[in-house]
Formats: structure tokens, C-alpha cells, sequence
């Protein structure tokens, strides 16, 4: 790839052109799991877990897919996902 000058094409969405961030993220998972019993044998299986994830800019400048947020705050949205087990 060439390093031309492309400031003059399109941009349509974030995606369209890389975004210097010093962002640095944190999580916590949480696991919940159960003991089935069959017989005379258990098993111990996953039933959900759930995800809490938020970033931090060093730099207070940030980009967020999910709002269209203040661009000085330096925390990131309040990510949470779910997988059932």
C-alpha cells in the first residue's frame, strides 16, 4: 500500500479511517454456574455470564459507536453483554 494523501475521498463511517486513541479498557466477568444431577453422576455446567466492560482516554479525546457523546469526557460508555450458557 502506498502512503498517498486520501484526505479528499469520502469518509461514510467510523471505519473509514484510523483514529489515534490511547485508551485503556477494564472489565469484569461474572460467572454463574450450576450442578445438575443425573442419576448418580453430576455435572457441572455454565448457566450465564455476564460482562461489564468501560474504557478510559488518556487523552480525553474518544470515539464511541454506541452515543454521540461530549467529546472531553475521558470515560467510554458502560459496555454490558450476556451469554446464556
Amino acid at each position: 500500500m502506498t502512503n498517498q494523501d486520501q484526505s479528499r475521498l469520502p469518509s461514510y463511517d467510523f471505519d473509514d479511517r484510523l483514529v489515534h486513541q490511547n485508551v485503556v479498557y477494564y472489565g469484569l466477568t461474572s460467572y454463574l454456574e450450576g450442578k445438575f444431577q443425573n442419576g448418580e453422576t453430576s455435572e457441572y455446567r455454565e448457566i450465564s455470564r455476564i460482562r461489564l466492560k468501560q474504557g478510559y482516554s488518556f487523552s480525553g479525546a474518544r470515539r464511541d459507536l454506541l452515543t454521540l457523546a461530549d467529546d472531553s469526557r475521558q470515560l467510554t460508555d458502560l459496555i454490558w453483554s450476556r451469554t446464556p450458557g
